[in-house]
C-alpha cells in the first residue's frame, strides 16, 4: 500500500511538473498583449498545492522558476536580468526568480485548509479565493523583491526617477493582477472541484 501511495503521489507530482514546464515554455504560459503579459503558468501550482499538498506545491513552484530562468534566456526582454544572475550579475536574482513562485506553491494551501476550518464558507468561494490568493502571492512577491533589490535597474529599464518608480509599478501592475487573479481563481475552482472530487471518491 506504502508503494502503491508513494507511485501515486509521484505520478500526479510528474503530471503537474510536465503541464507547467510545457505552459512556462509556450505562449500559452505568458499570453502576450498590446498593454502587458498575462501569466497562466503558475495556475497548475495553485491547483497542486491545494490538492497535493504544500510539500509537492514547493516543488511544482520551483519547476515554475526554474521556467523562468530558463526563458529569461531563451526570450530575453529588458527585464528578464531580473530573473537570471547571469544577465544581471547578480546572485539576488534568484529570489526574485524562485522564491515567489515557491510560495505560490505554499501559500494557497494554507489558504484553502484554513478556510476550510470555518465550514461556513462555501467550497466554492474558498477555491476562488485560494486561488486569486495563489495568483496575487506571485505578482505581489515578484514585484516587492524587483523593488527591493533592483529599484534603480527597473527605474531606469522604464525611464521613470527612482522616486517615483513605486507608484510606477503599482499603478502599471494593477490591471495585469487583477486579470491574472481573476483567470486563476476560476480555473482553480473548476479544476480543483474536479480533482478533489476524484479523490474522494477513491
Amino acid at each position: 500500500m506504502n508503494k502503491k501511495y508513494s507511485t501515486t503521489h509521484l505520478v500526479e507530482l510528474s503530471i503537474f511538473c510536465s503541464i507547467i514546464i510545457i505552459l512556462g515554455v509556450t505562449p500559452i504560459g505568458y499570453i502576450q498583449t498590446p498593454a502587458f503579459n498575462i501569466v497562466t503558468v503558475h495556475i497548475p501550482v495553485i491547483i497542486g498545492s491545494i490538492t497535493l499538498g504544500y510539500k509537492r506545491g514547493a516543488i511544482l513552484g520551483f519547476v515554475f522558476g526554474f521556467t523562468s530562468l530558463i526563458m529569461a534566456h531563451l526570450k530575453p526582454t529588458p527585464t528578464s536580468l531580473f530573473f537570471s544572475p547571469f544577465l544581471s550579475g547578480n546572485i539576488l536574482s534568484l529570489i526574485v526568480c524562485f522564491l515567489p513562485r515557491i510560495l505560490v506553491g505554499v501559500i494557497p494551501y494554507f489558504i484553502f485548509n484554513l478556510i476550510k476550518k470555518l465550514k461556513k464558507i462555501a467550497l466554492k468561494i474558498n477555491l476562488i479565493f485560494s486561488g486569486v490568493i495563489g495568483s496575487l502571492t506571485n505578482t505581489f512577491f515578484v514585484m516587492l523583491f524587483i523593488y527591493i533589490f533592483f529599484k534603480d535597474i527597473y527605474a531606469e529599464i522604464q525611464n521613470q526617477s527612482t522616486d517615483a518608480i513605486l507608484f510606477f509599478m503599482i499603478s502599471t501592475i494593477s490591471l495585469n493582477a487583477i486579470i491574472e487573479a481573476t483567470i486563476a481563481g476560476i480555473f482553480t475552482f473548476f479544476i480543483c472541484n474536479i480533482i478533489l472530487k476524484l479523490k474522494n471518491n477513491n
